[in-house]
């Protein structure tokens, strides 16, 4: 669940809020949310900063903030607010930015430490990219089926030629042997004083054909179906509410798993890829999920 606007609203009324195993955010003074140009979300331009702490932990007076706007049990509020961090964790340690609605877009540097800046950073758009990973990989595949068509097409050309050198080489071997065969027969023995003189034979020779050479054909690999995991959470309720919204928009599927004596429901779809672009094509993924993606081959 996205908690962006809980955050946000809680920060500007208490000048201080903080995310667990993130950092606090702090105000100088009390804000009110303005409608910003274009209908795009608000974002205070000055007076906000942030304070990196990975012990940092939800104060209960946000717990009840949000149980005065949700009609959920604590604990459920509780969950959802840990996995929303979660959720910021794993997209920041992918090297991704994370922007947070109303307060501002995080960053993972190279020492660990996590930083801020205010406004929003400028995300592709999934539609293209998704778009683009599909175009091409419709292209790889179209290029490897015209490869194997044109190895295959000059593998029978190759058989073709060399069945006639065969076919030539046995009738040439033929001619000739039939051709000292009768002139074996031609030759008449020479008498000289009574005595008849040996008859030399020819000697015969055999043609032997030529050898076949070795012929090895490289045939490209085709794409791997996997499973893309999108979600691991120890909370079926949770679970149960991301399988019935996804359901909605893409095909996916679920499972269970116990990790650490903890059962895990997980959510994932299939998707063919090519092996070398599963490092690109998750990391793409993500974006549209909000969350990183987990993969295995499928059985």
């Amino acid at each position: 669940m996205n908690f962006d606007k809980y955050f946000s609203s809680y920060l500007y009324k208490h000048q201080i809020v903080a995310i667990p195993t993130i950092g606090e955010f702090t105000l100088d003074k009390a804000i009110q949310a303005n409608e910003a140009k274009d209908g795009e979300e608000f974002f205070p331009t000055e007076g906000i900063s942030f304070t990196y702490n990975k012990y940092a932990t939800v104060e209960p007076v946000f717990v009840k903030f949000i149980k005065g706007l949700l009609p959920k049990p604590i604990s459920l509020i509780e969950s959802d607010i840990e996995d929303y961090a979660l959720q910021i964790t794993d997209w920041l340690n992918i090297g991704k930015p994370y922007t947070i609605n109303g307060i501002g877009t995080l960053i993972k540097l190279h020492d660990g430490a996590i930083e801020f800046s205010v406004g929003k950073s400028k995300v592709e758009n999934i539609a293209d990219i998704v778009a683009s990973v599909a175009q091409k990989e419709t292209n790889y595949e179209s290029l490897v089926t015209k490869n194997k068509k044109n190895v295959e097409l000059n593998l029978k050309k190759l058989l073709i030629v060399f069945g006639s050198l065969i076919l030539l080489a046995t009738l040439i071997w033929l001619g000739i042997f039939l051709y000292k065969k009768s002139f074996v027969h031609a030759i008449k023995p020479v008498v000289v004083d009574s005595i008849k003189a040996p008859v030399r034979n020819p000697i015969q020779t055999t043609l032997q054909p030529p050898q076949k050479e070795n012929t090895t054909t490289v045939i490209t690999t085709d794409t791997v179906r996997y499973k893309m995991y999108f979600l691991a959470s120890k909370y079926k309720e949770k679970a149960d509410k991301l399988f019935d919204y996804w359901s909605k928009l893409e095909k996916v599927n679920r499972d269970e798993l116990i990790v650490n004596d903890t059962m895990r429901y997980r959510l994932f779809f299939y998707k063919k890829a090519v092996p070398k672009d599963t490092a690109t094509l998750k990391n793409k993924l993500a974006i549209y999920f909000k969350h990183a993606i987990d993969i295995e081959p499928a059985q």
